[in-house]
């Protein structure tokens, strides 16, 4: 696809290349934002790369470590001070550093929401999981400094695939109809090929969860987890979160000139969590109009365009106020 005349408009293909990437980079090892950026720009054709510096990854920032949402991986750190330069001090030092940011990624995966009202995994479930990980670590992942006597670990556990912290775990069941596109008359053109659907939801409240909803202003559910096989639930995320450069060009303009592209604009928020987006009607609208949207949103190619995180997100909450749109 060849790039956009207008400089900093976020193409087509970079945000259909992240949300490939995120639902293709579920099965495989997770690694920093900054390396899986260099991933995604070295995989993309010439002409998307340097476009793909548009889309950043959304990072919430806690105070015992942080999440990487976009990518779908938790990172902490741990520190062991060796009581002297014996082997044995510098193991102890190394399993005391282990054994601090296990119990970090322990402390964020208890507050990391699940579903729209917030619900929570199972730590007897997770723990288990998280000290696996941590006794796992790879020797890259730990630094040994002997002039200060300090061992330092990098902990990083991937939410999602096989080894992901939430694997086999479902959403709670949600009582609400289902939303059914009315019959337009000249709507629906079954021949249109849609590639992504783009969620702006940087005007409303809404914070990520792992196993978000979409919903009519009549409470009708629109997407949930339901409309995944359930055996892909746990294996990726549901959507990718995302946000833009501040220099990134404006989305409306982006969406009138890629035919393939879907933007919607959820006017407000719904559940505990702030986890369930509210559709209006113009965009029930346009999922009427384009029916592949519905088959790009099952299979996690949507991107959920979120504002960045303000101070709040490190106390576990999600910053709210206005916010830049363009």
């Amino acid at each position: 696809m060849p790039a956009s005349p207008h400089k900093g408009v976020v193409t087509l293909s970079a945000i259909a290349l992240l949300a490939a990437a995120v639902a293709i980079g579920a099965e495989q090892p997770a690694s920093g934002p900054g390396g899986q950026r260099a991933a995604r720009a070295a995989s993309a054709p010439a002409a998307a790369r340097p476009l793909l510096d548009d889309i950043e990854p959304y990072v919430e920032t806690r105070q015992a470590g942080r999440i990487d949402w976009t990518s779908g991986q938790l990172v902490t750190q741990g520190t062991g001070k060796a009581r002297g330069s014996s082997g044995n001090a510098v193991s102890d030092a190394r399993l005391a550093a282990r054994q601090e940011a296990a119990r970090r990624a322990s402390t964020i995966m208890e507050d990391i929401p699940l579903d729209p009202d917030g619900g929570k995994a199972d730590m007897h479930t997770v723990g288990p999981r998280i000290e696996r990980a941590a006794g796992n670590l790879k020797e890259s992942a730990i630094e040994y400094d002997p002039v200060g006597g300090t061992v330092s670990v990098t902990f990083r556990a991937p939410l999602y695939g096989p080894e992901g912290l939430i694997n086999g775990f479902q959403p709670a069941p949600r009582a609400s109809r289902r939303w059914s596109p009315p019959a337009l008359p000249g709507a629906a053109d079954q021949n249109r090929q849609v590639q992504t659907v783009v969620i702006d939801a940087r005007a409303t409240k809404f914070r990520p969860v792992v196993f978000p909803s979409i919903e009519s202003p009549r409470g009708e559910t629109v997407f949930d987890a339901g409309d995944l096989p359930k055996g892909q639930l746990s294996r990726r995320p549901m959507v990718t979160y995302a946000k833009l450069r501040p220099q990134a060009g404006k989305l409306d303009r982006q969406a009138a000139e890629q035919p393939g592209m879907v933007l919607l604009k959820p006017s407000s928020t719904k559940g505990k969590a702030d986890g369930s987006l509210v559709l209006s009607e113009d965009d029930l609208r346009k999922l009427a109009d384009n029916p592949d949207a519905r088959r790009v949103m099952q299979e996690g190619k949507a991107v959920v365009l979120l504002a960045p995180p303000g101070p709040a997100a490190e106390k576990g909450q999600g910053a709210e106020g206005k916010n830049d749109q363009r």
